[in-house]
């Protein structure tokens, strides 16, 4: 008897798991059926490889040598097509990317959450499982595809470009049928393609079980529309990768059946893309610069630190979290706590002097703190070559800063100075230290309630940050794309363009500001006090109206 899909903790679709039930041999389809793209367009990796190997042009002449390739192979009366091939027709400059693009189809693909169950659940009740494709890729590409995805325990692979049968002209389904010697209504195929995967083997008999492509069920998932939007008109590496993750993501909740908060899909749709961006390019500035340290400020560095640690592994510069503020300064500066401020930097192996040079990392603006530690440190006769990195750096000639965003404009400012709490910790404003036995421990400003309610966020936005670092860390620390500032900020600039959900997320939420945080402003613009007094009571309206009244019976007497 064989087994219910729920008996290994396997969650598939009903309709496919009894089909997988009633069935013997059981054929998927491979490319957005097993295996999704983190390239969100087919043609995306053509993009990706343009961009990433700075050679203009090749994405237009890779998809015109398809084309010929084609052409030239149905007037030869042949059915499909191999890479090398393609590669024959395109110009002699761009045949040395052929290998790239192998590597980078490698690692742009990941495993279909939805149909990776039904694959376990095959598998576990012994069916007989195939595997068919209508692709140019070699084998041992596609092969290594299959495995970094997971798929294991297979019976046969067939690929069109090896024997020149295709799915989408039924003659690959006719040879399976034969050369398993099966009656059709035994076997099942699943699939993304109407014509190849559902129409062909559904003529023969065969079972079949359609999958919708991602990108037509973008508007069901639970992702920012307006992001979406603004990411499909681009054709870039970057909202290529960026549109696919956000997708995958989607997809891998809904399989799973999981609902992520409001503040988790913030972290992951717009601060991952523009912190992984940011954490490239400060690699690139540190191999450039020879930095060997890297100091994280408090309290915006900390998840710009997690996001670093969890793509470099090993770190290719020291990584330190810096507990840091304008009011721990003051107390600094005064003498308060001058000394254990001093020890802690030497237990961070902070230099004294102007040898090696180290970098502090924030999101900016205009580098205070880095200048307050270099005061700090000179009046003690210690000087360091100190050099800063940041997001968002709007000093101008400053030879001991770099900035990830200099150059905007007045539309992105309000996003710019948003990123305050998009980058948030998850603990109150540092205000000093203490040191024991066991080293130094972070003082910090009492919890308000409204703090606490920020450091939520904080931890849902920090663990969406660093789910998209890790989908896309394999792709782009092998082969990491130049950044895209423009489409950053116009990201940013999407963001604030509030909806009715990021209200309801943001309603009463108040961000502090200020050297000892004694400053609160709300995060998103609220209505008018007029409004926020009346929206809410209906016993206001009334107190209202019954004033009203008094003062026009008031005045009816005076007269």
């Amino acid at each position: 008897m064989p087994q219910t899909p729920n008996e290994k903790n396997i969650s598939v679709d009903s309709k496919l798991a009894l089909l997988i039930c009633e069935t013997d041999l059981i054929s998927f389809d491979i490319f957005d059926t097993l295996a999704l793209r983190l390239l969100y367009r087919p043609e995306g990796v053509f993009r990706y490889i343009e961009e990433f190997s700075e050679r203009k042009g090749f994405s237009i002449a890779r998809k015109a040598a398809a084309k010929e390739a084609r052409r030239r192979a149905e007037a030869a009366g042949e059915e499909e097509i191999t890479l090398d091939d393609i590669y024959q027709f395109i110009a002699p400059n761009y045949r040395h990317l052929k290998t790239l693009e192998m590597e980078i189809e490698i690692a742009n693909h990941v495993p279909n959450p939805k149909i990776f169950d039904a694959y376990e659940l095959a598998r576990q009740q012994n069916k007989t499982i195939i595997l068919t494709s209508d692709m140019y890729l070699p084998r041992e590409i596609i092969e290594q595809i299959l495995n970094n995805c997971g798929y294991k325990n297979y019976h046969t692979l067939f690929l069109s470009q090896e024997d020149g049968l295709t799915k989408r002209s039924g003659s690959r389904f006719k040879d399976i049928l034969s050369r398993f010697d099966i009656a059709p209504e035994k076997m099942l195929h699943i699939g993304d393609s109407v014509r190849a995967d559902i129409k062909e083997p559904a003529e023969l008999g065969i079972q079949t079980f359609h999958i919708t492509r991602l990108n037509r069920r973008m508007a069901d998932l639970p992702v920012s529309q307006r992001l979406i939007r603004l990411l499909e008109k681009q054709n870039t590496g970057w909202s290529n990768l960026t549109t696919g993750c956000i997708a995958h993501q989607a997809a891998s909740l809904e399989a799973k059946q999981e609902a992520r908060s409001y503040f988790y899909r913030l972290g992951y749709q717009y601060t991952g893309p523009l912190l992984v961006a940011f954490t490239l390019w400060l690699k690139e500035q540190t191999q450039c610069k020879g930095i060997k340290k890297l100091y994280f400020q408090a309290r915006d560095g900390l998840i710009m630190k997690k996001v670093y640690d969890a793509l470099f592994d090993p770190p290719l510069a020291q990584p330190h979290y810096l507990y840091a503020s304008r009011a721990f300064f003051g107390k600094v500066k005064s003498g308060e706590q001058r000394a254990t401020f001093l020890k802690y930097l030497d237990s961070l192996q902070f230099p004294n002097t102007p040898g090696e040079p180290v970098a502090l990392v924030d999101v900016g603006r205009r580098g205070t703190m880095q200048c307050l530690l270099k005061e700090t440190l000179s009046e003690e006769g210690r000087t360091p070559n100190i050099f800063g990195f940041y997001f968002d750096l709007r000093t101008k000639n400053a030879d001991d800063m770099a900035g990830f965003i200099t150059e905007f404009k007045p539309r992105h400012v309000k996003f710019l100075d948003f990123m305050d709490f998009l980058l948030i910790a998850d603990h109150p404003l540092i205000t000093g230290l203490s040191r024991d036995e066991n080293g130094f421990t972070p003082q910090h400003l009492p919890k308000t309630y409204e703090e606490e309610r920020r450091i939520r966020a904080a931890r849902e936005m920090h663990a969406g940050i660093l789910d998209f670092t890790k989908t896309t860390k394999p792709l782009l620390t092998q082969y990491p794309l130049k950044p895209d500032r423009e489409l950053f900020l116009e990201i940013g600039r999407t963001l604030m363009r509030f909806a009715k959900e990021d209200k309801a997320a943001f309603e009463d939420m108040r961000i502090a500001s200020g050297v000892k945080n004694e400053k609160y402003r709300p995060i998103v613009p609220m209505k008018s006090t007029w409004t926020n007094l009346t929206r809410h009571s209906k016993e206001f309206w009334f107190s209202r109206r019954k004033a009203m009244v008094r003062r026009r019976v008031t005045d009816l007497f005076q007269r």
